[in-house]
């Protein structure tokens, strides 16, 4: 076990590899997810954050951060981190399967106008592409924050916003699609302003 600081990796090839995973995102769809996230914020319709591991993380995160929107700005932001529930997520998982975690609850509450965003480095976790599917069928708009090459959910989402990382240099994806997170979150201020 190396006790030093001469390890192989550096604090400036980190900086890096986020500053080039920011670059690679399409700023033109950015847009559109704020377009759509204000669109559903003002027709009183829900918002619906999944993802697994720290992505969940990341939408437990993000849906503080709308609701307090909401709270600042004297409306309502029906958002739910829906992998925030513990009891219901262990349920479902044990009475269903963890491939239907999320689509099990999105097919009781998702309703057409909402947006489903699905967070993931992959793309490609079958418990976000099952809930795309319920959610597609209910009427309702998927957005996917993506890492790696994007995966399958990619192709299947409305909006999908891809922050091209190294294969399994999740923590690069993630830290990426929390930065979006605030950057959306002061771009929405600006639009109650």
């Amino acid at each position: 076990m190396k006790g030093n600081n001469e390890s192989k990796l550096k604090f400036t090839q980190v900086r890096e590899e986020i500053k080039t995973a920011l670059e690679s995102v399409d700023e033109v769809l950015i847009g559109k997810l704020i377009d759509q996230i204000w669109t559903t914020i003002t027709n009183r319709k829900r918002i619906f954050l999944i993802g697994n591991g720290g992505s969940s993380a990341t939408c437990d995160h993000f849906a503080n951060d709308l609701t307090l929107l909401g709270i600042r700005n004297e409306t309502i932001v029906d958002c739910r981190s829906l992998s925030s529930n513990n009891a219901l997520l262990t349920c479902v998982a044990n009475d269903y399967g963890y491939e239907h975690v999320f689509s099990k609850q999105l097919e009781t509450i998702c309703q057409n106008g909402d947006l489903l965003i699905c967070f993931s480095a992959s793309g490609n976790s079958k418990n976000l592409i099952n809930a795309c599917q319920v959610v597609k069928m209910k009427g309702a708009l998927v957005a996917s924050v993506l890492g790696f090459d994007g995966g399958e959910l990619k192709e299947r989402s409305d909006i999908s916003i891809h922050f091209k990382t190294l294969l399994g240099n999740y923590g690069v994806a993630e830290d990426s699609h929390l930065i979006l997170c605030h950057y959306l979150s002061r771009k929405l201020q600006e639009m109650f302003n």
